[in-house]
């Protein structure tokens, strides 16, 4: 289920949807990096702005913010997990049954 909120970023807000599952990432990574979400956010799109402004890429800007916001939550796990994170949650056995999908995204949802 997609969630709607506004962000607010150069003067203005964006309505950006995103499953429910990525605003609490967000509000994890914010609580984690003692940020607002709304700081946070602002903070990613300023830098997306930067690298690839929604201008340039053929896309709204709700889809453009919710596109960067998406990018930063993953390349923000992406960059914490540690090897010894991996086994202890117990991936690389290559258990990827219903089941033990299942229990990844009730966690993450």
């Amino acid at each position: 289920m997609l969630v709607r909120r506004l962000i607010h970023h150069h003067d203005r807000s964006t309505a950006v949807r995103l499953e429910a599952a990525f605003w609490r990432f967000l509000e994890d990574i914010a609580q984690r990096e003692a940020l607002p979400v709304d700081d946070l956010c602002a903070a990613v799109l300023e830098r997306a702005a930067g690298i690839r402004p929604w201008t340039r890429v053929g896309m709204t800007p709700s889809r453009w913010a919710a596109a960067a916001l998406r990018v930063f939550t993953t390349a923000y796990f992406q960059t914490a997990a540690t090897d010894d994170g991996h086994r202890r949650a117990g991936h690389g056995r290559g258990d990827l049954r219903p089941s033990a999908l299942d229990d990844a995204m009730a966690s993450a949802g």
